[in-house]
């Protein structure tokens, strides 16, 4: 075996990229290993020939103006397109515009009492707006957080508003190049070779100063290790820690994985901006997958589908060509227009379903019920040796984001970089 490296990070995503960055620049010796064929994790751009648009699978957009992204973003020479915040409703077979959308969700949401810990279907019962409100606000907090609203925290949503109006979090912006260049950004700095890709960790056997990774390929020796795969993953048990992460069973039962299925389909014509004209977002209760959005400003031909939450548990049981027919009816049942305008105009489809995708099992995390100080209990080193990052760790308010990630992979290496500093001071 060759001689250790000073870490180990497990997974290249935003969390990985952005610690073994941090802890290339300080001269650490780190090696990332990944079981995908691909960096980026959550993030999964394509591209499509005769498409200007990439198609983003996985996370698309900017929300707000964070730091940790727009640093990248900046020192890239990326472009930013802001989406079209016009939003339709579709109920009783009629769309309709909804301009006080958000004045809408804060009236509902102004009343959570930050000091008591329900969940969020639990505020709704007893707070006294009115249905029409509550019925959106849970559309919305359903939708955004990829939730249950009978498990995910009220608190943690009155919360996580907070920290979005902190970076102006309502609004959306996309990288018009492709959110992987801003990954591409992150590995730049990284030397090739200690990116090791299509090599799944089976396990990590660890005691305090020491880290043994065994993987499909071999094994893999380091002082320190940082694990940034999704919650997922790690509730799931599919990576075997030698001894067990005993220390973390609090935050495995306050932390949920959300579900989402996205479904990209292809037009050659616009053909809803003949009842719908142009919007952003279009929203409905009951439609297989609920809310779809356009790429405006960008005037394409594609229509991107959105099933979270409940919806996304549903559709994520279903086949690809299950999919693309719930696809269908949704789009229907929204704009109320003929099965053959959309059977004419459909070019291609693409689908990911976060679900059944063996390296995340889910999209991203919402905390339950006490879910916050879970994070930050997740977020906490084990015997300074196994560190923490992704999403999930974050308990500032910004879980199920990239900049959330990003920021938790600089954490994570500034704290093996200051302890070991400290252990050099005699």
């Amino acid at each position: 075996m060759s001689e250790p490296f000073d870490a180990i990070i497990l997974g290249a995503g935003a969390a990985g990229l952005a610690a073994g960055r941090e802890l290339h620049h300080g001269g650490r010796r780190v090696l990332i290993v990944e079981a995908r064929d691909r960096i980026g994790g959550r993030i999964f751009t394509r591209r499509e020939a005769g498409l200007q648009t990439p198609i983003e699978l996985g996370a698309e957009f900017v929300h707000g103006k964070p730091k940790a992204t727009l640093d990248l973003i900046e020192k890239a020479g990326l472009s930013l397109n802001e989406s079209r915040d016009v939003r339709l409703l579709s109920q009783n077979g009629k769309l309709m515009p909804l301009k006080d959308f958000w004045s809408l969700v804060e009236s509902v949401n102004s009343r959570i009492d930050p000091d008591e810990d329900i969940t969020y279907q639990e505020f709704l019962d007893k707070t006294d707006a009115s249905d029409f409100a509550k019925r959106l606000a849970k559309s919305y907090a359903q939708g955004l957080n990829a939730a249950r609203a009978e498990i995910i925290s009220a608190h943690a949503i009155a919360f996580s508003e907070r920290a979005a109006a902190s970076t102006d979090g309502r609004r959306n912006f996309r990288v018009t190049a492709g959110y992987d260049a801003v990954i591409h950004q992150l590995a730049r700095q990284i030397p090739e070779e200690s990116i090791r890709l299509s090599d799944p960790v089976l396990e990590v056997k660890w005691k305090p100063g020491s880290v043994e990774i065994r993987t499909t390929r071999t094994t893999y020796s380091a002082k320190k290790a940082i694990i940034t795969v999704p919650l997922g993953v790690l509730r799931a048990g599919t990576i075997i820690f030698d001894p067990p992460l005993t220390t973390k069973a609090y935050a495995f039962s306050r932390l949920e994985m959300g579900h989402v299925v996205k479904a990209i389909v292809y037009f050659r014509k616009r053909w809803w901006e003949k009842t719908a004209g142009t919007f952003g977002y279009a929203i409905s209760y009951d439609a297989p997958i609920p809310t779809w959005w356009t790429q405006l400003p960008a005037r394409t031909g594609l229509l991107t589908g959105w099933a979270s939450g409940p919806a996304g548990e549903d559709l994520a049981k279903c086949q690809r060509t299950e999919i693309l027919s719930q696809a269908v009816t949704s789009l229907l049942r929204i704009f109320g227009v003929a099965e053959e305008t959309i059977d004419n105009e459909l070019v291609a489809c693409h689908f990911h379903n976060w679900s059944e995708d063996p390296f995340s099992l889910g999209a991203y995390s919402y905390p339950a019920v006490g879910g916050i100080e879970a994070a930050r209990q997740l977020a906490q080193p084990v015997e300074n040796t196994l560190f923490f990052a992704g999403e999930a760790t974050d308990f500032s308010g910004h879980h199920g984001t990239v900049h959330a990630a990003i920021a938790s992979g600089y954490r994570a290496a500034d704290e093996i970089i200051a302890q070991t500093v400290l252990s050099a001071v005699p």
